[in-house]
């Protein structure tokens, strides 16, 4: 995975209540979980909040005295804290460093500002029983990331700190929570009527004679060639019509729709949603299908990739391997833009480890390397959007 690109200088602004800070969020965690918290700093990130991650952070924390600043940061820089309970957490020195300095700041404020999630059951101090928490072992980092979006409300202005004179930075995107309370009267009239007009408009597309292949009942997949031609166009065209397919309005429980990654805004490709096992139970084998559409760059492949989930175990308890694994090369020009894939290899009593399956862009050169299986991807590897897959978890289940 290429390294995130370098944030803007950060500015202390103030938020609506008032109190100085330079982060909306800060994140303290181990580096065994460092794969799940980088994927929820990342998704906040493009909902334009201001998180502490250290990955961010590289350049401004060049040189500096990491215990003071440090410090500083979890004490006095960010609106929340947000703290991965793990046992690799409760067993290292920075992370009780910056537990330590979260907590100073806690006892000073009448409101929550340490938020647990938790990926086990460790006990930490200062940790009380009573104090609300997260459970990772339930959600993933997506979901994590929109309940930070909520708790913290709106994302802080930055520029409510501008100088006279100083160029405002870009506005971010709204949270998707809760966007409507901050709509003037104007606006509201002018999204009503806007709603109004496309509803007319998918009104008059459900009634086209030629939408029938527009449910759940996708075409027969057509044997997919072993490598994609690069520069091709996935046009999805309807072998009765000639039309081009949108992606169809999936309901069934199973589907799921692709998160998008970053990486994904700087090519034309769409990720309909994902046929997960048929609705079947998830025991050994796993069966996807799904519809693409957009041009494939010149020069990369898509490629599926999987990602065992640490937190996460088998049936036996052991957990996951926080490994990369290469699982197929998908190429879905010759079939209208779909695509299926099923698991070679039996994995009965892995299911119940949640796997995060990315499509991703590659140059054909690395797909050697992808099958060596690691830790880290190539930098020139290029995630643009994940689903998740995990079984049905049995009662009094646990990891090792």
């Amino acid at each position: 995975m290429s390294p995130p690109d370098q944030p803007p200088p950060v500015r202390t602004y103030r938020d609506r209540a008032g109190m100085r800070f330079d982060y909306d969020v800060c994140f303290s965690f181990a580096g065994e979980q460092r794969h799940y918290v980088g994927k929820t700093a990342e998704l906040l990130r493009s909902m334009g909040v201001r998180v502490f991650y250290d990955e961010y952070e590289k350049v401004n924390l060049w040189g500096k005295d990491y215990y003071d600043h440090l410090q500083m940061i979890y004490q006095e820089k960010a609106k929340y804290c947000v703290i991965f309970i793990s046992k690799d957490y409760a067993s290292k020195v920075w992370t009780n460093h910056e537990r330590k300095s979260a907590q100073a700041r806690a006892l000073h404020e009448k409101v929550e500002y340490v938020l647990p999630a938790r990926f086990d059951d460790t006990e930490l101090p200062g940790i009380l029983p009573s104090i609300g928490y997260i459970d990772l072992r339930q959600i993933g980092p997506t979901e994590l990331a929109e309940l930070i979006v909520e708790k913290i409300g709106q994302p802080s202005d930055p520029d409510s700190a501008r100088e006279p004179g100083q160029a405002r930075t870009p506005p971010v995107p709204r949270s998707s929570k809760g966007w409507w309370r901050t709509m003037t009267r104007s606006e509201v009239i002018i999204a009503a009527v806007i709603t109004g007009i496309f509803a007319v408009i998918a009104a008059v597309i459900a009634l086209n004679p030629f939408s029938s292949d527009r449910g759940t009942n996708r075409p027969p997949i057509v044997a997919a060639s072993s490598s994609s031609t690069p520069g091709n166009s996935i046009t999805a065209q309807s072998s009765s019509t000639g039309g081009l397919i949108s992606c169809p309005s999936e309901k069934a429980s199973w589907y799921k729709q692709p998160t998008s990654l970053p990486g994904l805004a700087t090519t034309s490709l769409v990720f309909c949603a994902v046929d997960v096992n048929n609705g079947q139970p998830i025991i050994d084998r796993l069966h996807v299908s799904g519809i693409i559409r957009g041009r494939v760059p010149h020069g990369d492949v898509i490629v599926l990739i999987s990602w065992q989930d640490p937190s996460t175990c088998s049936v036996d308890g052991t957990p996951g391997t926080g490994q990369y694994f290469y699982q197929t090369q998908i190429d879905p020009t010759p079939s209208n833009g779909y695509w299926q894939f099923t698991t070679a290899d039996p994995g009965q009593g892995n299911q119940t480890i949640r796997r995060y399956i990315y499509f991703a862009l590659a140059p054909p050169s690395e797909i050697p390397q992808l099958k060596l299986d690691s830790t880290a991807l190539p930098n020139d590897v290029l995630e643009l959007a994940y689903i998740t897959s995990q079984g049905v978890i049995p009662a009094n289940h646990h990891c090792k």
